[in-house]
């Protein structure tokens, strides 16, 4: 590996470095903030408090004969993270502060050039992918849809639709409140946006949850180094293929997975 590849990889993960070309490269705003701090943390609120009571008030009932019902009842799961995490940030982007949506890091320029570090980055994790797939806690959470081993439809249509899950997840926490916060707080608003990002884990296996800290952190300096969100989205999806993929092989075709 050459020197200049190697200088390339130490920059690459060198984060204190990343947080001080990041507040060089801002200009640190502090006036008339009160109105996109007070409406990116309420959007960010309330998208958080949608996805996890929505089916209180609907409720999803299928057939116990329908072999679709749960991917069926985690379409809908999917749809309302869409509208919470996509459609309700971009409403309050468009119509509250009245800002261009592509400043909110969904540029794609400059991401087949950052390809290369972004596949690197997902082959350091991929050890501890391994050794997680191996405990109890890792096969009774994943796959999520309990029938992804089931066929090729199956698992496709899965895999998919959980690809969309992760646009979402990255748009509103590395795109939403990194550029709506990052204007005010610099590279501090990374740690913000690890708050409410480590909380939606909660209630996955510990070592997730703990992970979700350091994945906050990496992909959040990521995404306000690139003004993109799109390294984390490949990164994420990339990682739950993986993870799916190594918790299938303790699934019988014929019965769900737990």
């Amino acid at each position: 590996m050459s020197e200049i590849t190697n200088n390339k990889i130490k920059q690459f993960f060198n984060l204190r470095q990343h947080w001080q070309q990041i507040d060089a490269d801002l200009e640190i705003q502090k006036k008339d903030s009160d109105k996109t701090i007070i409406s990116i943390l309420l959007v960010v609120t309330l998208a958080i408090i949608v996805t996890n009571y929505y089916q209180q008030f609907f409720p999803a009932e299928f057939s116990a004969a329908d072999d679709y019902a749960a991917l069926k009842k985690l379409t809908i799961w999917i749809s309302v993270i869409l509208f919470s995490y996509i459609v309700l940030p971009i409403l309050a982007i468009r119509f509250v502060l009245k800002q261009n949506l592509l400043d909110y890091f969904l540029t794609i320029r400059g991401f087949t050039s950052k390809l290369p570090l972004y596949l690197l980055f997902y082959l350091c994790i991929l050890p501890g992918l391994w050794l997680a797939s191996k405990s109890s806690s890792f096969t009774q959470t994943y796959p999520f849809y309990i029938f992804a081993h089931r066929s090729t439809f199956d698992f496709i249509t899965w895999e998919l639709l959980y690809a969309l899950h992760f646009v979402a997840v990255e748009f509103i926490f590395r795109g939403v409140m990194l550029k709506g916060l990052g204007d005010y707080f610099g590279h501090r608003a990374i740690f913000i946006m690890m708050v409410p990002y480590t909380l939606v884990h909660i209630g996955k296996p510990l070592p997730e949850v703990l992970g979700a800290i350091v994945a906050a952190i990496i992909l959040g300096t990521l995404a306000m180094r690139t003004r993109m969100i799109w390294g984390g989205v490949l990164i994420h999806i990339l990682v739950a293929l993986t993870m799916d993929s190594l918790a299938m092989q303790y699934c019988q075709t014929s019965y769900p997975c737990r």
